[in-house]
């Protein structure tokens, strides 16, 4: 494939895809056809065309296989999955399109979160010792197995607990189980943060809190 590409001389990311689209050689399965070829140029054209940061992570989000929370798995399964797409492409949405702006700041974010400690228990003395840091920032999945002394669970909105993503009461039990798990990570005292607006927009606080008396 790389010296069928090198033969077509593409000038931009978009003559790539279309030469790539022609190509009847071999890939990670049969191109009987090209049809593989056709179906990755149908994949990933909306991100091509997406012009925007926030429009580049929502065709990520719709047309990469892999990437997007799979609500009809099995109820454990959903502690496998950890979609940011839709609330990264709110986000994003400041940047327009300044890609390298929104690389940068997304890098700096990653940068500062804490690693998890490993699965088995371990002495103290043999900790990381970046675990032994005093704040630990990570999602619920993450957070799942793990305990803390101190818990502050943010956004505790509607729309974030549960996603507004979910629209069945299956997809509303599942994330009501991860609600569950982010609360029981904490050994001592738990604290939750609502919000009055979420990137300009009134909210509500969580359905759950309510469930749960408060």
């Amino acid at each position: 494939m790389q010296k069928y590409l090198y033969s077509k001389s593409p000038v931009t990311l978009l003559d790539a895809v279309y030469a790539l689209s022609n190509y009847a050689g071999l890939l990670k399965g049969r191109n009987t056809g090209g049809k593989m070829s056709w179906d990755f140029l149908e994949k990933i054209m909306p991100l091509v065309n997406s012009g925007t940061v926030s429009r580049a992570i929502r065709a990520v989000s719709q047309n990469f296989e892999g990437l997007q929370k799979d609500y009809g798995k099995s109820l454990e399964d959903i502690f496998y999955t950890d979609p940011p797409f839709l609330y990264l492409s709110d986000y994003a949405s400041r940047y327009g399109d300044n890609f390298n702006n929104y690389y940068r700041d997304i890098e700096k974010a990653i940068a500062t979160l804490a690693l998890t400690p490993p699965e088995a228990d371990t002495e103290r003395e043999n900790e990381e010792p970046e675990w032994k840091l005093p704040l630990h920032l990570m999602t619920a999945l993450r957070a799942k197995g793990k305990e803390f002394d101190a818990v502050v669970i943010l956004d505790a909105n509607d729309g974030i607990w549960p996603s507004k993503l979910a629209k069945t009461d299956d997809q509303h039990e599942q994330e009501r189980r991860l609600f569950y798990v982010a609360m029981t990570r904490a050994r001592r005292h738990l604290y939750f943060i609502v919000n009055n607006s979420i990137l300009g927009e009134p909210c509500l606080p969580s359905r759950y809190l309510a469930e749960i008396g408060l």
